[in-house]
């Protein structure tokens, strides 16, 4: 029982120690400047990325252009542009949001990683909706990690892999669905041997104990 408890205190202390070396959340695209639209027709869109460095994404978005919640429920997608398989997908409902970023209106999903590649983000927007998303777009941001393509446009109702035919017909942008992601950056040696000198300290503490 003493084995037991020491070898999960020791487990845990290894694993705080590199939880703590994960970044907090990032928002992959913020202060989007343009045109705002609803659609009078059922489409997807949204917009084609690289990613430059692998990273976890953590949730799944769109466009709340006044923070008040939405008026119909979205499905928001991200596809792997290779082989067009869904990485990760989430309905974001009608009503008040749960998580707001930026003007973007957020849920959870199960973490899923990408490896560095082109990677597609699209959304549903149902015929005649109210919930306004950014057209036509004359500014926005990235962080380091994420590199902006080109927007995506299909019209279809379901959230599917989009065709190549349109896209970037609407100009530099159509935001539209985001995430945000975490990355773990690569422990430098120092850190390394720090964490391996706080085991070491546990351990031979443990072995004095059951002397």
């Amino acid at each position: 029982m003493h084995k037991n408890r020491m070898s999960i205190v020791l487990a845990s202390a290894f694993l705080l120690s590199f939880s703590n070396l994960a970044g907090a959340a990032t928002l992959a695209l913020t202060d989007p400047i343009g045109t705002h639209a609803g659609v009078g027709l059922d489409l997807i869109f949204g917009w084609t990325f690289s990613v430059n460095a692998p990273i976890t994404v953590t949730s799944l978005g769109l466009y709340d252009q006044d923070d008040f919640g939405l008026f119909d429920t979205h499905e928001v997608g991200l596809f792997r542009l290779s082989d067009q398989s869904l990485m990760g997908s989430v309905a974001v409902p009608a009503g008040t949001c749960g998580t707001v970023l930026d003007h973007f209106c957020f849920e959870n999903v199960s973490p899923f990683d990408l490896a560095e590649g082109t990677y597609v983000v699209v959304m549903t927007m149902p015929k005649g909706t109210a919930d306004s998303q950014v057209i036509l777009a004359t500014s926005f941001s990235t962080p380091s990690e994420i590199t902006y393509i080109t927007s995506v446009l299909d019209p279809k109702s379901t959230l599917t892999f989009p065709s190549s035919a349109l896209n970037g017909v609407l100009g530099p942008g159509m935001f539209g669905p985001n995430f945000t992601f975490t990355s773990a950056p690569v422990p430098e040696p120092s850190t390394c041997s720090a964490i391996g000198a706080e085991i070491l300290a546990l351990l031979a503490l443990a072995r004095r104990r059951n002397r």
